[in-house]
């Protein structure tokens, strides 16, 4: 196994396992650095919430088919508020989702979305505030407030996977 007892998020990541929100690739490996799909994020945040896999006929987004491994959970988190597509009716699954992503995603999930449009334009403490994108800056400083953190050298990198 590549997840050691050493690894800054081992007991996080054994406790979401131990509840079946998440799981090691079909390999056997955890990879606990690796990067995630907006696919494997959407899957994670619907089992975080409880929410059930919604299997609408005709999919929401244009390149998320009904037989893909994901279709009911990015359906529910679509259903359920927390995801959008892009302009151009796609979601992109298999794309690596940002770090920014995933503070609206997360705001989202725990109903704070009304303070981070009031928040629009927000500033945060980050060295690369200035980086993080227009639509983002309100959930980023929440999500900062709710107890995200960036990286040591005091940067955010919101475009970062």
């Amino acid at each position: 196994m590549d997840l050691q007892p050493e690894h800054w998020a081992y007991q996080v990541i054994t406790e979401l396992c131990k509840k079946d929100i998440i799981a090691g690739n079909p390999d056997g490996a955890f990879r606990p650095d690796g990067k995630i799909t907006r696919a494997e994020f959407a899957r994670i945040v619907t089992k975080a919430l409880g929410l059930s896999e919604v299997k609408p006929a005709v999919p929401t987004f244009t390149d998320v088919s009904t037989g893909s491994w994901y279709y009911g959970y990015v359906e529910a988190a679509a259903k359920a508020g927390l995801v959008k597509g892009f302009e151009t009716g796609e979601f992109r699954p298999d794309e690596f989702i940002t770090r920014e992503q995933m503070a609206v995603i997360l705001v989202k999930s725990v109903g704070k979305e009304s303070a981070a449009r009031a928040g629009a334009g927000e500033k945060t403490s980050f060295a690369d505030d200035s980086s993080i994108s227009n639509w983002a800056t309100g959930f980023v400083a929440v999500a900062v407030r709710e107890g995200l953190t960036g990286y040591p050298d005091n940067t955010f990198k919101p475009g970062s996977n």
